[in-house]
C-alpha cells in the first residue's frame, strides 16, 4: 500500500465520523490501526536523513514499559485579592504509564495511560478574580483519564499520534518559561481563555503528525472543538494547529536558540437553534535564547506573543518575557530561579491589560523533591482599572519513575 493509498483511508476514516460517543471513540481507535498499518507497509521504503529526530536508529531501545508518579501541592495566600483575601490549597497527582511497541513488532511504537488526580481551592476564582490563572495546576476537583494516545515514529522521520492528547505537550511549548507558575507561560491566554483547547486539565481527542528536519521541526493537528465533552471530534467542528520550529546550537550569543510560530483555527458549536457555528483564529511567537553557559551554570530568556484578533474573544493580544537560571548558587546546580512578566489585553470597554510580575525559586531538596517558592504581582486583574493583588505560593513537587 502507498502512502497515497494510505492518506486517502485515513481521510474517509475521519469523514465518516459523527456526534455519538462510540463512533467518535471508534474513529480514534481506526486512526491508531491505520498509523500501525501504515508504519508496517512503509517499511519497505526507507528514506535517507542526516538530523536528529526520536525515530533515530542510534537510540538505544527503550524498556518494555516505563511509568512516572508525579505531582505537586502548594499553598496559596492572597492578603489583598480582589474578590476575597485568605488561604488556599491546591493539589495534583498525574501517574503515567508508557508501553513501548517493540517487543510486538512495532518498532518506534508508545502507548501512553495516564490518570490524574486534581484538588483545588481555585485561587483565581475564588480570591484574586484574574484571567490569567495565578497557579498552572489550579482547575475544577476531578480524577478522570488524562491522556490515552498512541504515538508511532514513521520512516522519513515522521512522527504519528492520536487519541486522548494535551496539545500542550507538542504546541506552544516554552521550556524557558516552563519553571513559572502562572498558567500564561504553560498555554498563553489568546487560546486557553478564548476557545476549550485540548489542554489541562481535560485533554480531548486529537491526531498529531510532525516532520523532522535538521534544524526544523513542522507539526499540525487536529482536534475535537469541545473537549470538556470528548464525543465532538468530525471534521465540521475542530480546533486546527500548526506549528514550525528552529533550532540552532549558534544563536545570536552564539549560543543556543529556538524560534517557534504557530497559527491556529477553531470552529465552536452551534450556539443557537439555527444559526452557524462561528469560528475563531490566531497565531502565536515564542524565541527562546541562551545567554550564558558554564560547565554548572546556563541562563536564558524568552520572548512570547500571541495574538487572537476577533472581536468577540475575551484576550486578543498576549505578551509574555523572562528569563531562566540554571544552578544560581555554585553549591546548587540543579535548582533554578524565573523571573517573568505576563501581559493579556482585554476586550472589556474601559479596561486595562491586565499583567502578572512574577518571580520563583526551585530548590531541589533531593533527586524527587523540590521546594518551589513563588511571589506574583497582579496589576488590574481581569483588566479593572486601579485594582491589583500579590499572591504568595508555596509548592512542593515531586516526582518518581
Amino acid at each position: 500500500m502507498c502512502i497515497k493509498q494510505t492518506r486517502d483511508i485515513f481521510y474517509i476514516a475521519l469523514k465518516k465520523s459523527i456526534h455519538c460517543r462510540q463512533c467518535n471513540l471508534m474513529c480514534c481507535f481506526a486512526t491508531i490501526i491505520i498509523l500501525i498499518f501504515a508504519y508496517k507497509q512503509a517499511q519497505s521504503f526507507p528514506l535517507k536523513y542526516q538530523g536528529k529526530s526520536p525515530s533515530d536508529s542510534t537510540k538505544k531501545s527503550p524498556p518494555d514499559f516505563e511509568w512516572q508518579l508525579s505531582g505537586s501541592t502548594e499553598a496559596a495566600v492572597i492578603p489583598d485579592g480582589v474578590l476575597k483575601s485568605g488561604v488556599t490549597y491546591d493539589h495534583v497527582i498525574h501517574l503515567d504509564g508508557i508501553f513501548h511497541t517493540e517487543k510486538v513488532g512495532l518498532n518506534g511504537g508508545r502507548l501512553l495511560a495516564s490518570v490524574v488526580q486534581i484538588t483545588s481551592g481555585l485561587p483565581s476564582d475564588h480570591y484574586i478574580g484574574d484571567i490569567q490563572i495565578a497557579s498552572n495546576i489550579s482547575a475544577q476537583p476531578s480524577f478522570r483519564i488524562y491522556e490515552l494516545s498512541y504515538t508511532q515514529n514513521l520512516p522519513g522521520h515522521f512522527v504519528a499520534a492520536a487519541g486522548l492528547i494535551d496539545m500542550n505537550k507538542f504546541f506552544v511549548k516554552d521550556d524557558h518559561a516552563s519553571t513559572l507558575l502562572n498558567s500564561s507561560f504553560g498555554i498563553s491566554p489568546d487560546i486557553a481563555d478564548n476557545v476549550p483547547a485540548s489542554i489541562y486539565p481535560k485533554p480531548g481527542l486529537g491526531i498529531s503528525v510532525a516532520k523532522y528536519f535538521s534544524h526544523w521541526k513542522l507539526q499540525a493537528s487536529f482536534f475535537e472543538n469541545d473537549p470538556q465533552q470528548r464525543n465532538s471530534f468530525n471534521l465540521h467542528k475542530n480546533m486546527v494547529t500548526f506549528e514550525t520550529d528552529y533550532k540552532s546550537e549558534r544563536g545570536i550569543t552564539r549560543l543556543p536558540v529556538t524560534l517557534k510560530g504557530g497559527f491556529w483555527h477553531h470552529t465552536k458549536i452551534q450556539t443557537l437553534p439555527g444559526t452557524q457555528p462561528h469560528s475563531d483564529w490566531g497565531y502565536y511567537l515564542i524565541a527562546q535564547q541562551r545567554v550564558y553557559q558554564s560547565k554548572y551554570r546556563s541562563a536564558g530568556i524568552f520572548l512570547q506573543w500571541g495574538s487572537c484578533p476577533v472581536s468577540r474573544v475575551q484576550v486578543p493580544y498576549y505578551l509574555g518575557v523572562g528569563m531562566l537560571v540554571n544552578g544560581p548558587l555554585n553549591d546548587r546546580p540543579k535548582d533554578q530561579f524565573s523571573l517573568g512578566i505576563a501581559k493579556a489585553w482585554t476586550n472589556r470597554q474601559l479596561s486595562d491589560a491586565e499583567t502578572s510580575y512574577e518571580m520563583t525559586y526551585l530548590w531541589q531538596i533531593i533527586e524527587p523533591l523540590s521546594i518551589q517558592p513563588d511571589i506574583q504581582y497582579i496589576e488590574h486583574p481581569a483588566g479593572l482599572m486601579r485594582l491589583h493583588s500579590f499572591v504568595f505560593f508555596l509548592r512542593l513537587n515531586f516526582e518518581v519513575d
